[in-house]
C-alpha cells in the first residue's frame, strides 16, 4: 500500500513538474514572440520615418539681372507628393525642408539662356539656409557662356548645368539651389529640375 502511495506521489510530482515546465516554456515563448513583434514593429517604424524623397521641376521663365548676386531657383511643381520633405509650391517654391537627419543625394538640372553675345560665368550654389552655409565645395560649380570676337564665330546662347552632391542634413534643415552670374544683364532660366533622396 505504501508503495502504491509513493508511486502515486511521484507521479503527481512529475505531473506538477511537467506543468511547471510547460508554464515556464510558454512564458519564454511568449516573451520571445513579444520581443520579435516589438523588433519588427521598430524596424517598420524606422523604415517609415527614414524614407524621404522629393522631386520638383519648372518650365516657368526666371529672370536674373544682377551681377555677383545669388538668386534662388524656383521649382514650381512637385512631380509627385514629397515624403518627409516639405516643398511648398504655393509660397516659396525654391526651399526644401527635410524631416529627418541623414545623408541626402541631391541631383539638379538647369537650362539657361543669355540674350547677350558676351562671356559670362554662371555659379551654382546649394545652400543650407538653416545654418547659412554652402553645401558645395569652395570652388562651387561653374558654367560658362563662351565668347569669341572673331568674325563669323559662333556664340553660346544656351547653357545646361547639371550636378549631383551627397550632403549631410539635420532634421528640419531648409536648403535651396541658387544661381549667380558674373556680369549684369538678362539671364533667363528656361527650366529647372531637382531630385532629393535620403540614402542613409
Amino acid at each position: 500500500m505504501k508503495a502504491i502511495k509513493l508511486c502515486a506521489l511521484v507521479t503527481l510530482c512529475l505531473a506538477q513538474s511537467a506543468i511547471a515546465c510547460n508554464s515556464v516554456s510558454k512564458t519564454y515563448v511568449d516573451q520571445a514572440v513579444s520581443t520579435s513583434q516589438t523588433y519588427l514593429q521598430n524596424q517598420i517604424n524606422q523604415a517609415s520615418t527614414t524614407k524621404s524623397y522629393a522631386s520638383a521641376s519648372t518650365n516657368t521663365l526666371q529672370l536674373l539681372t544682377l551681377a555677383n548676386t545669388f538668386v534662388p531657383v524656383d521649382f514650381g511643381s512637385n512631380n509627385f507628393t514629397p515624403v518627409n520633405i516639405t516643398h511648398t509650391t504655393a509660397t516659396d517654391s525654391s526651399m526644401f525642408q527635410v524631416a529627418n537627419t541623414g545623408i541626402y543625394q541631391i541631383n539638379w538640372y538647369i537650362s539657361i539662356y543669355d540674350d547677350r553675345i558676351a562671356e559670362n560665368d554662371i555659379i551654382v550654389d546649394l545652400v543650407n539656409l538653416t545654418t547659412a552655409q554652402s553645401l558645395l565645395p569652395p570652388n562651387k560649380m561653374i558654367g560658362s557662356f563662351a565668347y569669341d570676337a572673331s568674325p563669323g564665330a559662333s556664340h553660346t546662347r544656351y547653357l545646361n548645368i547639371s550636378g549631383s552632391m551627397m550632403v549631410s542634413l539635420n532634421a528640419n534643415d531648409i536648403f535651396n539651389l541658387e544661381l549667380s552670374q558674373q556680369f549684369a544683364g538678362n539671364l533667363v532660366v528656361n527650366s529647372a529640375a531637382i531630385n532629393i533622396t535620403q540614402i542613409a
